[in-house]
């Protein structure tokens, strides 16, 4: 298993799930990537799976099946309160039998991570991953990757919900953040 202390993980599955430059975030059901040979998991540690490399054949990826533009924690807060019924049936109807989905965003702190375990996703790759985030989504035996390990991301939530583990108590605490703006 690759050293989770580093810095940097190699192989660069932030490039695989590319997204669009105005894109902050997206969703894409883990079955497919596994399928495609596009991410690879080893112990609870994403990377680009053999099928990303040049001359495999596969053109792009799938599509993912949720894609956000918006800023901060907006996109995932969105899902939380009110998720598109396209995307999350399976969620509200049976959580225990629905789809694993893989999380990709451009930075995840604390507060995303909770928000991500709040929606019952496990499997996140980020390009900047805060310390707090990593310890938070191990102890849940989430399987993860990023771009950059940073000790914090620096925004007012990651030292608001240092000291919380509840994915609902977090939730509740960024609607009445979110609310305040």
């Amino acid at each position: 298993m690759p050293d989770s202390s580093a810095d940097r993980m190699p192989g660069d599955l932030g490039r695989v799930l590319a997204l669009p430059q105005d894109a902050t975030m997206g969703i894409w059901p883990l079955a497919e990537l596994l399928r495609t040979g596009l991410i690879r998991i080893e112990g609870r540690r994403l990377f680009a799976g053999p099928g990303s490399a040049e001359g495999s054949g596969i053109e792009a990826g799938p599509l993912p099946i949720y894609m956000s533009t918006k800023r901060w924690l907006h996109p995932l807060l969105d899902l939380a309160m009110s998720p598109p019924p396209e995307v999350w049936p399976p969620y509200r109807d049976s959580p225990a039998s629905a789809p694993e989905l893989l999380l990709r965003d451009r930075v995840i702190g604390r507060a995303a991570a909770l928000l991500a375990l709040h929606l019952r996703i496990r499997f996140i790759w980020a390009d900047v991953m805060s310390e707090g985030a990593i310890e938070l989504l191990d102890r849940n035996l989430c399987s993860i990757g990023w771009g950059e390990r940073v000790g914090s991301i620096g925004c007012r939530t990651e030292a608001m919900l240092a000291n919380v583990g509840e994915p609902e108590a977090a939730l509740a605490m960024l609607r009445r953040l979110r609310s305040e703006e």
